[in-house]
């Protein structure tokens, strides 16, 4: 099919379908099917059963502004990471395990969004678009990683209120703080990446696929990520409810042994 005349701002969506029948009811999927190559005038496509298959061509219409809003925001965002960044690594007073968290999910978020600003479009080349779309995956769940260390150490602090010392364990060591920020991260990208190589790279984005699941292989860690930091922001704010309470009742009774001295 040749499509002439296109205005610069229209793209031509593609899909390779087969008729799927389930029960009383038919429609057209694109599982097991995939796009081979494609031209002005004709389309390869490559399933791996055998059924009714289609082609199915559709125009979508780039949304500028989407894009400009998106450009302005991940711009500001890694303005604002650059001061955070600055501020960590030149402030020493500030320096404690809490900045060193902070610090390292600000450097993968900036990374992060450098990389999807200036390469996130990159499909001409289908060997750095995998390569971008990799590194996405390992960056971005880096910084999900860090995040769940900065709940911890969070909940790690406030037990640290109820104890009568302090202990080595209220804080989270550096041997097990970098491999778990970094290391994890790389493990979950490596797998993804040796197990299904070609679930990166799309044929607008240099990101993960739909197919066969592919992208739980990042939003199933991150979903797992922002569960657990849920789960602990509920008990940090319930051991604060219950020490601010007792605070309180300890305020007010000593409030009252003055009154009755004074008087």
């Amino acid at each position: 099919m040749a499509v002439q005349d296109t205005p610069q701002d229209i793209n031509l969506s593609r899909y390779c379908v087969f008729l799927n029948t389930e029960g009383n009811e038919s429609f057209w999927s694109s599982n097991g099917c995939k796009i081979e190559n494609f031209t002005n005038t004709y389309i390869t496509c490559s399933c791996y059963h055998l059924t009714s298959f289609a082609v199915l061509i559709g125009l979508t219409k780039d949304n500028i502004y989407l894009d400009v809003i998106t450009n302005v925001g991940v711009i500001l965002s890694m303005l604002f990471l650059t001061v955070c960044i600055l501020t960590f690594i030149f402030c020493r007073s500030v320096r404690n395990v809490t900045t060193t968290l902070q610090l390292n999910l600000c450097i993968c978020m900036f990374l992060a969004y450098l990389l999807f600003i200036t390469g996130i479009d990159k499909t001409s080349n289908k060997a750095l678009c995998i390569i971008i779309a990799v590194f996405l995956q390992f960056l971005f769940l880096a910084c999900f990683a860090w995040m769940g260390l900065g709940a911890l150490q969070l909940y790690l602090m406030v037990l640290k209120l109820k104890a009568v010392k302090f202990f080595r364990n209220h804080v989270i060591r550096r041997r097990y703080m970098y491999p778990i920020g970094y290391g994890l991260p790389a493990i979950i990208t490596g797998i993804s990446a040796l197990s299904y190589h070609n679930g990166y790279g799309t044929k607008r984005y240099c990101w993960l696929k739909t197919d066969h699941g592919f992208l739980w292989s990042f939003m199933g860690p991150a979903s797992l990520v922002i569960f657990i930091n849920i789960v602990l922001f509920a008990i940090t704010i319930w051991i604060l409810r219950a020490h601010l309470s007792k605070l309180d009742n300890n305020i007010t009774t000593l409030k009252d042994t003055k009154y009755v001295k004074v008087f």
